[in-house]
């Protein structure tokens, strides 16, 4: 599912915008939001039905308000508040509540509301037109456009290579190469869609410069990079271990030093005793 999102957003990219597909990286963003809404400017219908078949419930529900809708789509619900929040209605109608039940968004599409938030269908006996609106949107995950990034691999790879945790974010993922770094998961699209294959090349030449790079720390520091267990446990233990070393080394001696003081002092004590008699 991921990759097919990518490549229908390639393809609406390339069709709308054939110059900014020659090179780039399509990335999806890994920080919230997750996601946002492409206004729909298409029309919407109402049910009478008690349950409408449209309304899709069993669609796991994206949370995002308005503020992550981009575009301008058909509303209802109040005029005057949806220009206050900006320019994203194309036309801001009154629902019909005498005759209909539900209001049922386009094929694919969701409402988002100023104030009841994300739903599949609005329900008219609950919405308040006073204070609320609605913007059909088609919700799809956040995707990040970079252009001309091919020719910095080189300098991705070195970014990997600097972060040990980031080489193990790297990840084959329906087939193709995702390069999770930083706050991206980046796949490489020119003319001919979303590259799969080709980025083979960027993986092995990241194994290499990690087996090169553990090819030159010594045995003992390789040990520790191949076993985390080692150092969990070594890092437990070490400081028991300490306390025992001392213990073992300076004991005896403590513990000399300590019988000697109060042999003296009692002997002492039995002087001044004998002396008193």
């Amino acid at each position: 599912p991921i990759l097919r999102m990518l490549e229908a957003t390639f393809l609406s990219l390339n069709e709308s915008n054939p110059n900014l597909t020659d090179s780039c990286w399509l990335c999806y963003y890994v920080k919230p939001p997750f996601y946002e809404g492409v206004s729909l400017d298409t029309p919407f219908s109402y049910s009478t039905a008690d349950a409408p078949h449209q309304c899709r419930w069993d669609t796991p529900r994206k949370g995002i308000t308005l503020s992550q809708v981009t575009g301008r789509g058909r509303c209802f619900g109040n005029a005057t508040l949806a220009k206050r929040k900006g320019d994203v209605c194309t036309e801001v109608v009154e629902p019909d509540k005498k005759n209909n039940k539900w209001v049922v968004p386009s094929a694919s599409g969701m409402w988002v509301c100023q104030r009841s938030g994300v739903s599949p269908c609005v329900f008219l006996a609950k919405f308040n037109n006073s204070n609320d609106f609605c913007v059909q949107v088609l919700i799809v995950p956040r995707v990040l456009y970079h252009s001309d990034e091919e020719k910095s691999v080189s300098s991705l790879s070195e970014v990997v290579l600097q972060n040990r945790q980031g080489l193990d974010l790297l990840l084959m993922q329906q087939g193709g190469l995702c390069a999770a770094l930083k706050e991206e998961c980046c796949f490489y699209a020119d003319h001919t869609g979303v590259v799969r294959d080709s980025m083979k090349e960027l993986r092995n030449r990241l194994a290499q410069r990690q087996r090169d790079r553990e090819a030159q720390q010594g045995w003992f520091e390789s040990r520790f990079n191949q076993s985390p267990w080692l150092t969990t446990l070594i890092s437990t233990l070490a400081g028991p271990l300490a306390m025992l070393l001392l213990a073992i080394t300076f004991g005896p001696c403590l513990l000399h030093k300590l019988v000697s003081f109060v042999r003296a002092r009692l002997e002492r004590t039995n002087i001044l005793f004998v002396g008193r008699q």
